[in-house]
């Protein structure tokens, strides 16, 4: 359901397909980016509208940032990471996942929202 209680770290799967090589090797960079959710009930695709030009710097900045450069062999590779949102306060929120093939320029995105719980009071003492 997308809903993560605070200590949880956020895991993320990432499959990149159709990478370039050149002398059997692959070059791309994967960035993760967690913007702060919306509270309106505009629709998915306005949502990662307004993510994606926040993204490329016309409008907010995410909450936590991260670009890793990869180099591989084939022509598909996979991301599996885990992001600490530990320090991110509860409410909602959108990752967007950018992939560049370094060798061809192509570019792809994914987005998907998801909530950030407190600890629950049972929880505590």
């Amino acid at each position: 359901d997308h809903t993560y209680e605070a200590g949880e770290m956020l895991g993320v799967y990432v499959e990149i397909y159709n990478l370039a090589r050149m002398a059997h090797q692959t070059e791309y960079d994967v960035r993760f980016a967690i913007y702060p959710g919306f509270d309106d009930d505009s629709s998915m695709w306005a949502r990662w509208g307004r993510r994606i030009m926040a993204g490329m710097g016309f409008g907010g900045q995410p909450a936590v940032a991260q670009t890793f450069h990869r180099a591989g062999s084939t022509f598909d590779e996979h991301e599996d990471v885990r992001i600490d949102i530990s320090k991110l306060p509860a409410g909602a929120y959108e990752l967007l996942v950018e992939a560049t093939d370094r060798r061809s320029g192509q570019q792809a995105a994914a987005h998907t929202a998801f909530q950030k719980r407190e600890a629950s009071v049972a929880g505590r003492e």
